[in-house]
């Protein structure tokens, strides 16, 4: 039977680079597999998720925004599986917010995008977003945003109020009683047994 690594001993710094390496390699972010394998470098060893993260950023400048939505999708997976065991505090402070920090800060237009793809898909910032992935989302953006608001720099200034729309959007009133009527009458037609087709009979008949 083979002894566990140890992966914080000296020795095992060859094979957390392989392991990091993983990261950023096409072949383990092609499929669902593989970014589970990088997903668990990610969520793992301190050292080693570390080393995969610097790998993320080493090669995003390459990268194109699909390869970088991959990416992104590893961190979502991590981070999921992290919250079912109820500890994400460090990942988000040590890996998302790192990555939102640097599409803040980015001189590179190109950079900011590639982040911008890459934290999308691992935040998926929604209004319809679970509960635990909306508070990860105000814990990783909101601590950053409203210095950056107020930012001299434009560029920096432009990029967090794009994040501010798409992460903390407005809700319209209207549309939320029009979304809550419209869900009253579907729960009261299916528990009357009426169907799609009665009811558009029943509007067709007023006119």
């Amino acid at each position: 039977m083979l002894a566990p690594v140890d992966l914080d001993d000296a020795s095992a710094a060859g094979l957390r680079g392989l392991l990091a390496s993983t990261a950023s390699s096409p072949a383990f972010l092609r499929s669902a597999r593989g970014k589970d394998f990088v997903a668990g470098v990610l969520r793992g060893n301190t050292l080693a998720s570390s080393a995969a993260h610097q790998s993320v950023k080493k090669a995003l400048p390459s990268w194109t925004q699909a390869r970088a939505r991959a990416a992104g999708d590893c961190y979502k997976r991590a981070f999921d599986s992290l919250a079912k065991e109820g500890d994400t505090e460090q990942f988000e402070e040590d890996y998302l917010q790192d990555l939102a920090r640097a599409f803040l800060f980015s001189k590179s237009k190109k950079l900011a995008s590639q982040l911008k793809s890459l934290l999308d898909s691992a935040l998926h910032c929604s209004v319809t977003g679970t509960k635990v992935k909306r508070a990860c989302v105000e814990r990783v953006y909101a601590p950053l945003l409203w210095r950056h608001i107020t930012a001299p720099n434009n560029e920096c200034r432009r990029r967090a109020f794009e994040v501010l729309g798409t992460c903390f959007p407005i809700a319209d009133p209207d549309a939320f009683e029009s979304a809550s009527y419209h869900q009253r009458a579907s729960s009261r037609h299916r528990r009357d047994g009426v169907g799609p087709a009665q009811v558009q009979g029943r509007l067709d008949l007023r006119y």
